[in-house]
């Protein structure tokens, strides 16, 4: 009799909620396991700060020309114009052999193709990192982890345009003396706010160690 009763006791706490497994849901991560969203979050405001600060920017002290300084939202306010002027360039050529062409051709040469494509880049990024910098804003402030993908397809952008500058820009710096004042890449002509807002989105995808 007293055996009967103990294993109904047996039995009834086996069926209290106490003898349930925990569900893995429930389980709380260690914080030493979760990573650290900083450098993604001060990431994200640097990038969306950087379309405030010139993009395009030069200074021709001796000559006397007025500077050149562009903000990225300036660049977009304007960025029919600019379009228009390189799908003008595109559709009518640009000469550098230095002689008159056959069959009314202008020569166009590879490097002039790669120069408008870079411009076109440049003038995309303000747009491109501004979106950028929302959607990495978002991933990383609503503790969502790192925006490791968005990161290296915004730094992968950056790369690819400056390399179109540098390439496409010296058939034209080829013809320009190498004089003081003067550029010698296009390089001389970016702004403070393209490095900023293509460098930082190493932010999104750096793993920084986190606070013990």
């Amino acid at each position: 009799m007293e055996e009967h009763e103990i294993q109904n006791n047996v039995n009834d706490s086996a069926n209290t909620p106490w003898g349930e497994i925990i569900s893995p849901k429930t389980q709380t991560i260690p914080s030493e396991n979760k990573p650290n969203l900083n450098g993604a979050k001060i990431a994200s405001i640097i990038i969306f700060l950087s379309i405030l600060v010139p993009y395009i920017s030069f200074d021709i002290d001796d000559t006397g020309d007025p500077e050149l300084d562009l903000t990225g939202v300036e660049i977009v306010e304007s960025w029919f114009e600019f379009f228009g002027f390189i799908m003008e360039v595109s559709d009518s050529g640009i000469d550098t052999g230095g002689s008159e062409s056959t069959a009314g051709e202008l020569d166009m040469p590879l490097r002039i193709y790669i120069l408008l494509i870079g411009a076109l880049m440049l003038l995309l990024s303000p747009i491109l990192f501004a979106f950028s910098s929302i959607i990495g804003g978002f991933i990383s402030f609503s503790g969502m982890g790192l925006p490791k993908t968005l990161g290296k397809i915004h730094l992968g952008f950056f790369i690819i345009m400056i390399l179109m500058l540098i390439i496409g820009g010296s058939v034209i710096f080829s013809e320009i003396p190498d004089e003081e004042g003067m550029p010698s890449s296009m390089l001389d002509f970016l702004g403070t706010g393209v490095w900023l807002g293509g460098l930082s989105s190493i932010g999104y995808f750096i793993e920084m160690k986190t606070d013990e």
